[in-house]
């Protein structure tokens, strides 16, 4: 049994920010820069663990999932979490595998989560939109988990201005949006269904410019690599 099944979470107020590339250097698809409303909501303070699933994938043997079990249940391929990766990001993980995920942690605390948006996401991690990276405004190489061999623990590292933990770094992260070519999603051309956001850059990644907090990755709803995982969000309670 894992000692935190329930991610913890940091409780944001929400507010307006720029979504998109703020200064200059980043790619078309991070294009127009748009001022977002964001509503109070929370992030997990860390990615989820191999524990933390491992604890849904046990639960869920008798629990009617929101998409057919055959799109997520196999993955990962484990059942048993080694101690020495426990606490690291849980990976091979489909979009529909973390949305479950989620479903299930709604389902057993009786709130609201789900995967970010990536507005929230990139809300959180630029601390309203003044950051290019999750940590600062400059980039110290030593400070992320990145051009690495594999990842590493989601709850050890520097915390971001908000208290948030491998932000940038460690694992690409699932985000509840469709993936565009631009970020005029008014455009019907600019979608590519079947296709999600991912956020914040992996070990796999070597250079600054992959590791912005406003780089956009596209990644296919089924995929599961060893590069991508996912935290969760949680709805503020009405009123």
């Amino acid at each position: 049994m894992s000692p935190d099944p329930v991610p913890q979470t940091i409780d944001l107020p929400g507010g307006r920010f720029a979504l998109g590339d703020l200064w200059g250097d980043g790619e078309p698809d991070e294009q127009p820069v748009r001022e977002v409303d964001v509503p109070a909501f929370a992030l997990g303070r860390t990615p989820v663990t191999n524990a933390q699933y491992l604890e849904f994938l046990n639960a869920s043997r008798d629990w009617s999932p929101p998409y057919p079990r055959e799109t997520w249940e196999a993955l990962p391929a484990w059942r048993d979490a080694p101690p020495e990766i426990a606490h690291h990001p849980v990976t091979y993980v489909s979009w529909r595998g973390a949305r479950a995920y989620c479903a299930w942690l709604s389902e057993i605390t009786g709130e609201r989560y789900r995967l970010p948006t990536e507005a929230e996401w990139q809300y959180a991690a630029t601390a309203g939109g003044k950051l290019k990276w999750s940590l600062g405004n400059q980039f110290v190489r030593a400070r992320y988990h990145c051009n690495a061999a594999g990842p590493a623990r989601a709850d050890v590292g520097p915390e971001s201005e908000l208290g948030f933990l491998h932000l940038t770094g460690n694992v690409f992260e699932w985000t509840l949006d469709e993936y565009t070519v631009s970020l005029d999603r008014s455009d019907p051309a600019a979608g590519l269904p079947g296709s999600r956001v991912v956020k914040g850059g992996a070990f796999i990644l070597r250079e600054p410019p992959g590791l912005r907090n406003a780089r956009r990755f596209s990644c296919v709803e089924e995929s599961c690599l060893d590069c991508v995982g996912f935290r969760v969000a949680r709805e503020a309670a009405p009123g």
